[in-house]
């Protein structure tokens, strides 16, 4: 991975005898394929039970008028009690932190399937960052998600997408390109990796999106959709280019 000025904070993973290394792992197929894709699906799922329920606590405790933190980006974090940004937005949002409430959500984002592939990776154990509900698609360009997150290693840190439904082409896939995570870190304007925020207009997001698109195509790389049965999972290294278009479709 080209981390330029990230090079000290690299994981084994990142290293030039990764492949080698990998060998040795349990997941080592998976580990060859995150490595050089920057991306893999496990074989496994999480139990349809656990994700339907989680669901149905979610719809409960939004119809009973449960505080819960939101997001959207150009908003910011809101609290799903503001109705006038709930009929403003629709559904175009995400729910963070829900497994704070939801036992059922807990056990998926804490689930050994998940944590014993992370333990490999990381060679050490992952602590949760944040989790997120979508229920509609974000409609988020082309970006990187290690530019959202402010803390001091931002690329000791992986992505994992839950399939919460049955996906196909025709629905709010999420799209990612393949190997993408081998070109150099994108900078803003302000000579920085990660986004300020500053832009309540999204000017500089939207950019940000553009220009990555026109990166991923320059460069030749071809999107890619995750399409799976619900509880499949996909993980995604920080700095692989994604995105999650159809505002309107789940």
């Amino acid at each position: 991975m080209n981390y330029n000025r990230l090079e000290k904070y690299k994981l084994w993973i990142d290293s030039n005898d990764a492949i080698q290394i990998a060998k040795q792992k349990n997941n080592a197929k998976l580990l060859f394929q995150f490595i050089d894709d920057g991306y893999c699906v496990l074989p496994k799922k999480i139990p349809s039970a656990l994700i339907d329920n989680t669901w149905n606590s979610l719809e409960s405790a939004l119809n009973t008028g449960f505080d819960l933190t939101c997001h959207k980006e150009g908003i910011g974090c809101f609290s799903s009690l503001n109705e006038n940004i709930m009929n403003e937005i629709g559904g175009r949002y995400s729910v963070h932190d829900f497994h704070q409430h939801s036992e059922d959500l807990l056990q998926i984002v804490t689930n050994d399937l998940l944590a014993d592939f992370l333990i490999e990776a990381f060679g050490k154990t992952p602590i949760l960052m944040q989790s997120q509900m979508f229920r509609l698609a974000s409609h988020k360009g082309a970006h990187a998600d290690y530019v959202y997150q402010p803390f001091d290693n931002p690329v000791h840190s992986i992505t994992c997408w839950i399939a919460g439904e049955d996906i196909s082409e025709n629905s709010g896939a999420l799209f990612f390109y393949p190997r993408s995570h081998h070109l150099s870190p994108y900078t803003f304007s302000n000579g920085k990796l990660l986004w300020d925020g500053s832009d309540k207009d999204l000017t500089q997001m939207k950019k940000y999106h553009t220009e990555l698109e026109n990166i991923c195509a320059n460069s030749g790389l071809q999107k890619k959709s995750f399409i799976a049965t619900k509880g499949k999972y996909c993980y995604l290294t920080p700095n692989s280019y994604m995105v999650v278009l159809s505002p309107h479709l789940t």
